[in-house]
Formats: structure tokens, C-alpha cells, sequence
């Protein structure tokens, strides 16, 4: 849900810059003080499909030229699930696929 919004205002903001310089978060106090541990399972997972379905809504709503624009000021280093080094040129579009990869991979943690 943290990354979901994270990444939601990170996926905006970018369209209206001409950087890709994002702020990481203090996940482990996020987690700490929204009290995760003692929520209603099907709550939370309720509240991160409904985020998750809104932040398609926003990817779909992209202008592609917006999308594939290539961008050599980043911290994709610093804030990716597969970062990037920083003298490489990044896009949304890979931003947005890593963050699909991150969803996958806690989908896969909670499987198993």
C-alpha cells in the first residue's frame, strides 16, 4: 500500500518535470505507524487492489511521449526495485515495469 502511494504521486509528479529525481520513504516507520500488523487482512488487501487498480487508471492515461521520454537526471539507483545506474538513461515506462516487478515480487513473498 506504501509503495502503491509512493509511487502513484511519483508516476504524476514525473509528468510535469523534466527530472526523474524522486524521494525515497522511511518504509519501516510507514509500516510502523499505520499499524499494519493488527489491521483486517482482507481490509489491506482490499485498500492496495483499489490502489493498484487507480494507479492503471493513471499509467493509461499517459501520453506516450511522456512515457518513453528519455531522462538522464534520475536516482533510479537509490529508489528502483532494479535500479539503474546513474549515468544511464532512464523512462517511465521502465519505472513503471519495475514497479510491476516489485508487486510481483511481494505477490510471490506472500504465496509462498
Amino acid at each position: 500500500i506504501d509503495s502503491a502511494c509512493n509511487n502513484h504521486r511519483r508516476f504524476m509528479i514525473v509528468q510535469f518535470r523534466d527530472d526523474m529525481l524522486f524521494r525515497g520513504y522511511a518504509q519501516d516507520q510507514w509500516v510502523e505507524y499505520q499499524d499494519y500488523q493488527n489491521a483486517d487482512w482482507i481490509h489491506l488487501v482490499d485498500l492496495w487492489v483499489a490502489y493498484n487498480r487507480h494507479i492503471i487508471r493513471v499509467i493509461n492515461n499517459i501520453p506516450r511521449g511522456i512515457l518513453y521520454r528519455e531522462n538522464d537526471r534520475h536516482n533510479l539507483h537509490l529508489v528502483a526495485f532494479r535500479p539503474v545506474p546513474q549515468e544511464e538513461r532512464v523512462t517511465l515506462s521502465y519505472f513503471i515495469d519495475d514497479y510491476i516487478e516489485h508487486i510481483k515480487h511481494h505477490l510471490r513473498q506472500i504465496l509462498d
